[in-house]
């Protein structure tokens, strides 16, 4: 039996499914420009502390080079400051217009104006001051980037309309950790080189 098979029929008996494509991380820095405040008295962040967003989206493929990514393959947005405010969100969008694109370099080449007003009954924003709240997320170049703690508390981007520049973002493919049926293989191949090592006593 080839070893092929034997690594899908032991990830077929542990139940693991196959992955359906590679998730890519586009990143996006800036400072903030304001962290209104209406309910806390010390607002998280202040004024002029450097920020960076984390999208992440999956279009079913393993490259970076000439892609596209629309709404539909949005995964999470993510973000922290360098003073240590962290915020996420698995809510995608309730408006979107364009797509993220790579050229032939993986350079990112096209942005998409995107956003997100969390209602009640969708997934929350994740933030480590408040977390789980009501809030929305915007990309598009105008508004806030971040609205948590029931949209009481915003984080504003100094250079807001640099979120609509290809060239103020980046892309990686994201780095997953070990899976189940990556282990099985390991553990698999160990087992069978170590068979085939094995010398019949006499």
């Amino acid at each position: 039996m080839k070893t092929g098979l034997l690594v899908s029929g032991l990830a077929a008996m542990m139940g693991i499914a196959p992955a359906i494509g590679d998730v890519v991380i586009f990143s996006y820095s800036s400072t903030v420009n304001a962290f209104s405040n209406y309910i806390v008295p010390n607002p998280p962040t202040p004024p002029g502390e450097s920020f960076t967003l984390r999208l992440a989206l999956d279009n079913g493929g393993s490259s970076l080079i000439s892609q596209t990514w629309g709404a539909a393959h949005f995964v999470s947005l993510s973000g922290s400051t360098a003073g240590g405010y962290t915020w996420s969100t698995t809510a995608g969008t309730t408006f979107d217009s364009g797509n993220f694109a790579t050229d032939g370099l993986g350079n990112v080449s096209a942005v998409g104006e995107w956003r997100n007003f969390i209602l009640p009954g969708t997934a929350p924003v994740i933030t480590s001051q408040f977390g789980p709240s009501l809030g929305a997320w915007a990309i598009d170049g105008t508004n806030q980037v971040l609205l948590s703690n029931g949209i009481n508390t915003s984080l504003g981007d100094a250079s807001v309309t640099n979120n609509q520049n290809p060239a103020s973002w980046s892309a990686a493919l994201a780095i997953p950790e070990p899976s189940q049926a990556s282990v099985a293989a390991l553990v698999l191949s160990g087992a069978l080189l170590g068979s085939r090592r094995r010398k019949p006593r006499r």
